[in-house]
Parts: structure tokens; sequence; C-alpha cells
């Protein structure tokens, strides 16, 4: 039986052959869009990789958002954006407070997809 290769792993490929093998034979000019392309492939890499949100987040954010808990993230996310926009957490501190932990937590986890040296292991330091 052969496994196919991984989402995350064939981005990952195909970026390193356009920076490694492409680029140098690009005319310079276009070399602001190859890396733009090559960056591009690597955040989807991470987002392929990327667990998703947890349930208890997803949860929350609906809630915040006032949608349904089984609505897409970026539902949610345009709903709550849309709440915020109206000034539905301006009055109520609890809500604020409630609201900004989800957002924390959910920026974390979005942080990890978005900057490679955020999901890049650590080595650890001598000494």
């Amino acid at each position: 039986m052969h496994d196919a290769p991984a989402a995350d792993d064939l981005l990952l490929t195909a970026r390193a052959a356009l920076l490694d093998e492409l680029l140098p034979k690009l005319p310079v000019e276009s070399h602001y869009t190859a890396r733009m392309v090559a960056h591009a492939m690597g955040i989807a890499a991470r987002e392929a990789r990327a667990a998703p949100l947890p349930d208890a987040l997803h949860d929350e954010l609906a809630a915040l958002a006032g949608v349904a808990r089984d609505t897409p993230a970026s539902d949610v996310a345009n709903a709550l954006a849309d709440r915020l926009r109206a000034g539905a957490f301006d009055a109520d501190a609890a809500q604020r407070a409630r609201l900004h932990a989800a957002l924390v937590a959910w920026t974390a986890t979005r942080v990890l997809v978005n900057d490679a040296r955020a999901a890049a292991p650590t080595a650890p330091r001598p000494g």
C-alpha cells in the first residue's frame, strides 16, 4: 500500500523547489512575486498541518458572535467583527473581558499558522 504525501509536505516541497531551483533562473523583476508565492505556500502548509480550533474556543467565539455553534470559523469571525463594529461589547465589562480572553486564545492559535518562526520548534540553549 502506498501512502500519498500529505498536503503540507507537498506544499513545502513545491516551495523549496520554487525558492531553490526556479527563483535563481527567474528574471530579477520576478523575484518579489516568486517570494510572495513561496510565503503563501508556507502559510498554506502550516494551515494544513495546524490542529483545528479547539471546540471549546470555537463555541465561545460563536456564542460571543451570536451565531450557532456549527457555524464555520470564517463566518464566526465575520459575525464577531460585525458585532464589534456595532459596539455590542462597549457597555458590558464582563462581556469585554470574556471577548478579550477568547480573542487572545484565538490569536495564539493563528500565530502558529501565520508566523513560521512561531511554528518552528526551538532548539534548547546550551548552558
